[in-house]
């Protein structure tokens, strides 16, 4: 991605440079635009060593004198970091003295411009600014503060300039958004509508005891989200159901919306159901067996008294992955998810085939408690077909192993999409 980073005098400009070295180490094109008080904290030189790129700073420049209007031609995206109270009320007011200046003006919005505040806590506050960076909002910039905190003046409150680290997982997050906008609107010249949908599940799932107690099923989510990034990646149209505790990084351009507890799940996934066709359902959400029986003495929006004996009931849930076989339209392609506690491979796999073989599914995705650990995640990609003709097939109805998250979900893709073209290329039946 092409990026204009705007640099303007601050302390916090220091924070510039490691943005400009993560960036570019990451594959990003970076041009530097800097204001006289930026070089007075940070000089030229290092900015030209760890972009690799000429430093803008002169509007009058020999043969530079259009570079506010071809930056705006260029770019892919403009981060302004950090942004002094003067700059921010500068370009509110519309001023346009230097090329920092004219480069906003020139800027149609067509393009994303992020401006990250850096300044001291009282001038953060000043009514001037305030109605400045409402006023940049309201135009289509978006406003990006960093935490409350000890500021290098001395004092302690808002004022801090977002960190480097921070900024730059958004701007990767922009990045795929972006490429994953260009593929989806090169399907939709292409077939006249985005290619495939994805209707994906993931992460834990609550059921409250009281209003503060809670029963959990636990997953962090990082699987469907990584299964996510790599469909998106690929240019499908995609919802994704993830608990409110779920990781969504990679998730980005994707429809989210969140589920708590069962119900909410279940009711999200009527409404999906309803609402249109899939090409594929993967179901990997930790669906919660059980939850709590209702009884009248516990109150979910109370708190139950502490120190006693307390009998919970129990009731089984409905597997939600039955209504997804029986209310999906157009017969999509079904994964659904089998973890099991302290299995070995042979009886693992027997459970997963047996599970497979109850639900009617078209994959399972098999995984076990003993094969998950610190930087290890081992799955098995089991199929209701038998594979023995398939010559990247393990087994007879074993598609494929994987030890990460992002393995498991390329040879998800993989597999899915063989199947999807031989689902198309079948004779339909007659009737």
């Amino acid at each position: 991605m092409n990026i204009c980073l705007i640099i303007s005098g601050s302390v916090a400009a220091y924070k510039a440079c490691e943005l400009v070295s993560r960036l570019a180490k990451t594959g990003h094109t970076v041009q530097t635009v800097v204001s006289e008080g930026a070089l007075h904290f940070i000089g030229e030189s290092t900015l030209e060593a760890l972009s690799g790129r000429q430093v803008y700073s002169q509007l009058w420049a020999r043969r530079e004198n259009m570079t506010h209007v071809s930056l705006r031609r260029w770019a892919d995206l403009f981060v302004f970091y950090p942004a002094s109270a003067n700059r921010i009320n500068q370009f509110a007011a519309g001023l346009a003295s230097d090329l920092i200046g004219a480069t906003f003006l020139a800027n149609n919005f067509e393009k994303p411009f992020w401006i990250c505040p850096a300044m001291n806590t009282n001038m953060r506050e000043h009514p001037a600014t305030c109605q400045s960076i409402e006023t940049l909002s309201k135009w289509g910039c978006r406003i990006l503060d960093g935490q409350v905190g000890l500021l290098a003046c001395g004092d302690s409150g808002v004022g801090r300039a977002i960190e480097a680290q921070v900024l730059f997982e958004l701007i990767q997050a922009e990045a795929r958004q972006q490429k994953r906008a260009l593929i989806a609107n090169s399907n939709l010249a292409t077939f006249g509508k985005p290619h495939r949908k994805l209707l994906i599940t993931g992460g834990a799932m609550s059921e409250k005891i009281d209003g503060v107690r809670e029963i959990n099923n636990r997953s962090s989510g990082k699987t469907a989200s990584a299964i996510a990034a790599c469909f998106l990646d690929n240019g499908w149209e995609l919802t994704y159901l993830h608990h409110d505790s779920a990781s969504l990084e990679g998730s980005e351009g994707s429809f989210q919306r969140s589920y708590h507890d069962y119900q909410d799940l279940e009711g999200l996934l009527d409404d999906c159901l309803e609402r249109q066709e899939w090409d594929l359902i993967i179901h990997a959400a930790a669906v919660s067996d059980y939850r709590l029986h209702k009884e009248p003495k516990l109150v979910k929006q109370q708190k139950l008294e502490s120190g006693q004996n307390l009998n919970l009931i129990l009731q089984p849930t409905a597997k939600l992955l039955d209504k997804l076989l029986e209310k999906a339209k157009g017969k999509p392609i079904i994964c659904a998810f089998k973890l099991t506690v302290g299995q070995v491979p042979v009886s693992g796999l027997a459970k997963a085939q047996k599970f497979l073989d109850h639900n009617k599914a078209d994959f399972v995705v098999w995984n076990d408690t003993d094969q998950i650990g610190p930087g290890r995640h081992h799955y098995t990609l089991i199929s209701s077909q038998d594979n023995t003709l398939d010559q990247d097939a393990v087994g007879p109805n074993i598609c494929g192993e994987a030890n990460d998250e992002e393995s498991l979900a390329k040879l998800l893709y993989k597999t899915c999409l063989k199947s999807l073209e031989s689902k198309q290329l079948a004779p339909k039946e007659s009737h």
